[in-house]
């Protein structure tokens, strides 16, 4: 017994001492946790990139606590093969002092097997910037950005609809059309930003310097009525002053707030699909997309998933429109970039083809900061691969660049401003993918005060490089070379509506140099040749037959017929000319 105590004695000192000696702590630190998404059936591990130390930066990693109140974790990592949301709590306690962090590990529905949805190909879409376009009713904003009188609502975009679909467009993409409120201290470059729509208070009602619920309602069944689509702006990313319920705000972008995810994705899935339910609308433009790709994952993957789901319960139910359910993303980058933020995670379909556009009006006339490019590079860029489901779609101006015309300007081509033109509708409207033009251009319009340089726009106030474009639109009272531009476009959207090897053909291009693009569309149903000439001499190009599916070239511009016989063929296009030869 007596040595029973003794031993006990020497336990309970040794655990004194240790007590004693052990290093006081006044504060503790973890860092590095955070919130994940991933998909279900992954495996995190909660322990990587976490630190746990004391002031004294002594580390505590090996007393760290990690649990979950509703999910399993093993040798602090953590799975599942259900769509949950896991609550995270990492707590550490030495003596007196401790600290907790509370994180969620998200596991979402896995990547969806997307294929390419052919009616998406077949779009024409025709851009309206809705402050600018064409003035229905008295009234609207009367100031903003850019050279037009800001009078715009939808009600001149009602009168204009069969117009629009006169040009062959099969589709409207209406700028932002939400509720952006005043507030008496903005300031003058504030207040004219309202204008703009792309800083909205209230994502579910008309601004009413643009019209009601009601009138978009009309606007919309009217272009139904017109066999055209109509797609709104989303701009997801960021709103205006005022706080939104739903919404949580992150930095300042503006005079408004950057949006937060995942905390706001409840509320946009429910405008996205409000609007289609409610309005029959038939899809969104995104503004700005990479806004909602944050902590490496794409939060508008969960909105295409739900904007899809309600298209197809729609059909499935027998509904005409409000069925499409086309998402296009803006991201205004290079194409590595386009690939993260629009295609990566299955997150959009289609997004705008910025690079191709900048090498097309690089070919046929500068870009914004005047340089140029060459056929050669633009058959290059267009090898450039993205996701096998992604469709881009293809522009030459929007509201935020330089018109076409305005380019052609800066560039020297006043005595071939119409005929570039054609050649750049030309090579639009053979696009296999989407295509989207940018209300007046076709008709060729620019802004008048700008004749050499960018530069000139210094001398207009509230007109800039990126607003410039935002013209006062027409339809009707046109100049003969205006009407006949009119005229070419329009023929070409019809051709491209009759041949499907040009909105949905494979492409094989079989000459390129620095004057003379020859492309071959082809599809199941038909093939087009097209050729392209863009030097002032007439080109004589020989190409080799074995891969044409036919004894014949119909040119479907003129009447012209080439035999095809033997191994080569000789096409001889003129100056500055475009055409499609069909394949028969």
């Amino acid at each position: 017994m007596k040595k029973i105590l003794i031993l006990l004695t020497l336990v309970f000192l040794s655990f004194l001492i240790a007590c004693t000696n052990q290093p006081s702590v006044e504060k503790l630190y973890i860092t590095g946790t955070k919130d994940y998404v991933v998909f279900s059936g992954e495996t995190v591990n909660l322990l990587e990139g976490i630190s746990v130390f004391s002031e004294k930066n002594e580390s505590y990693i090996n007393q760290l606590s990690i649990t979950s109140n509703n999910c399993t974790i093993l040798d602090n990592t953590i799975s599942s093969t259900e769509v949950i949301d896991c609550n995270v709590t990492y707590f550490i306690k030495i003596k007196d002092v401790s600290i907790t962090k509370n994180t969620t590990v998200s596991f979402i529905e896995s990547l969806r097997n997307l294929t390419k949805i052919e009616e998406f190909n077949n779009l024409r879409i025709y851009q309206i910037y809705v402050s600018a376009f064409q003035d229905g009713i008295p009234g609207g904003y009367e100031y903003g950005y850019g050279p037009s009188n800001h009078s715009g609502d939808l009600q001149g975009i009602i009168n204009a609809l069969p117009y629009i679909e006169g040009l062959g467009m099969n589709a409207i993409w209406l700028t932002p059309v939400f509720e952006s409120k005043d507030y008496d201290g903005f300031s003058e470059y504030e207040k004219r930003g309202r204008s703009t729509g792309y800083f909205a208070d209230d994502y579910y009602n008309i601004d009413p310097n643009f019209g009601t619920n009601e009138l978009f309602r009309t606007l919309v069944d009217e272009a139904h009525a017109l066999g055209l689509y109509v797609f709104l702006d989303g701009v997801f990313g960021h709103h205006g002053y005022y706080p939104i319920s739903g919404v949580t705000d992150g930095k300042s972008q503006w005079y408004g707030s950057e949006i937060e995810y995942p905390e706001s994705l409840d509320y946009f899935i429910d405008v996205a699909t409000y609007w289609i339910d409610e309005y029959e609308i038939d899809g969104w433009r995104l503004d700005q997309a990479y806004q909602l790709y944050q902590d490496d994952y794409n939060y508008f993957r969960d909105i295409r998933n739900a904007v899809e789901d309600l298209c197809q319960e729609r059909k499935d139910r027998g509904e005409t429109w409000g069925t499409l359910g086309y998402m296009v993303a803006e991201v205004w980058d290079n194409p590595i970039n386009i690939q993260k933020y629009a295609y990566d995670l299955n997150a959009f379909r289609s997004a705008f083809d910025f690079p191709i556009r900048y090498q097309l009006v690089r070919t046929l006339a500068v870009d914004e900061s005047s340089g140029t490019s060459s056929l050669i590079d633009l058959e290059s860029a267009m090898n450039y691969t993205y996701s096998y489901y992604a469709q881009p779609n293809l522009f030459i101006s929007n509201h935020d660049t330089l018109r076409f015309g305005d380019l052609l300007q800066i560039g020297g081509f006043e005595s071939e401003y119409y005929d570039r033109h054609k050649l750049a509708f030309s090579f639009l409207a053979q696009y296999t993918g989407p295509i989207t033009l940018y209300y007046g251009d076709e008709y060729g319009d620019e802004f008048t005060g700008l004749t050499s340089s960018i530069s000139e726009l210094n001398a207009y106030p509230y007109i800039a490089q990126d607003n410039v474009a935002r013209t006062n639109g027409k339809i009707s009272n046109f100049s003969s070379e205006q009407q006949d531009l009119i005229d070419y476009l329009s023929n070409l959207m019809l051709l491209r509506s009759s041949y499907d090897s040009l909105w949905n053909g494979v492409r094989d291009n079989l000459y390129v140099d620095d004057s003379v693009y020859i492309e071959l569309k082809t599809s199941e149903n038909n093939q087009i040749l097209y050729v392209l000439n863009i030097s002032n001499t007439v080109q004589s190009i020989t190409i080799q037959t074995n891969k044409l599916n036919g004894a014949q070239l119909n040119n479907l511009f003129l009447p012209e017929n080439l035999t095809i016989s033997g191994n080569n063929i000789v096409i001889n296009i003129p100056p500055l000319t475009a055409y499609y030869y069909l394949v028969q």
